[in-house]
């Protein structure tokens, strides 16, 4: 059966329809598989960002937990390291307060010291009593005779130039006997200072003391300063660590005020 030029020309009017109509497909095929690319890459992304900030969000909130704990850490260290040492120095001195002293340290610079020391020695001929570069040793001797205190009760040491010294030319002839507690003799408005240096000077070999403070009549010619008791303490420190007061800088000062007496010394 022959064709006729009209089913010819429809045959291929279909074929070419069903060519573009697959065309048609697979383009639409391709752009869809290339959106479901697109679409997995951002779903994707989203997710590592959204685990990226889950992640930040853990370590910032685990960062400040630990810094909290730090903070907290540090706090009770803290308040352990300060209470340690006041709990030692309260402990130490209400041990010292029960232990009954052997010897009475007299610092000189001041005759009303050795007669108060005289007296005392009268009224407690157990106690010895030890003079640190008190007055001369005719009038010290005259004193103590005076009150009738036998020579052997009392012993004249003439080596100190100052507070600290007072102590330090000591504390080791106080350690050698075997004295752990002694009376602090000396003025009082010289207590303080010598105070900030016995904690310090006796402290270091565990002996213990007890202030007594010579009422004075009259104030003295250089005021007492906190000045001067920091600057002692840190000498009697000094000496603590390198077994040096730093005697030879203050006489140096001594020497440079003496020469310019218009200016203010600390020392």
């Amino acid at each position: 059966m022959r064709r006729s030029g009209a089913d010819f020309v429809l045959d291929c009017l279909i074929t070419v329809a069903l060519i573009c109509y697959h065309q048609i497909n697979l383009q639409t095929f391709k752009q869809g598989h290339s959106n479901t690319r697109a679409i997995g890459k951002f779903l994707r992304l989203e997710m590592a960002k959204s685990i990226r900030e889950g992640m930040r969000t853990q370590r910032s909130a685990a960062m400040g937990a630990h810094r909290e704990v730090a903070k907290r850490y540090r706090f009770y260290l803290g308040m352990v390291a300060l209470f340690l040492p006041v709990a030692w120095l309260v402990q130490w001195h209400l041990r010292g307060w029960s232990m009954q002293p052997d010897v009475a340290l007299v610092l000189g610079g001041d005759l009303e010291r050795e007669q108060f020391a005289a007296e005392f020695a009268a009224a407690h001929p157990e106690i010895d009593i030890w003079i640190s570069s008190g007055s001369n040793p005719e009038y010290a001797e005259w004193v103590f005779e005076t009150a009738q205190i036998p020579m052997e009760q009392f012993r004249l040491d003439y080596r100190a130039v100052d507070t600290v010294t007072n102590f330090t030319t000591l504390v080791e002839d106080l350690e050698r006997e075997n004295i752990d507690s002694v009376y602090l003799i000396t003025s009082d408005y010289h207590m303080n200072r010598a105070l900030v240096v016995a904690q310090i000077v006796l402290g270091s070999r565990n002996i213990h003391f007890k202030p007594l403070a010579v009422p004075s009549a009259e104030a003295p010619e250089a005021p007492e300063t906190l000045t001067r008791s920091l600057r002692d303490g840190i000498r009697s420190l000094l000496w603590v660590f390198t077994g040096k007061t730093g005697t030879e800088f203050m006489s140096f000062s001594q020497k440079a005020s003496a020469l310019h007496p218009s200016q203010d010394s600390i020392f």
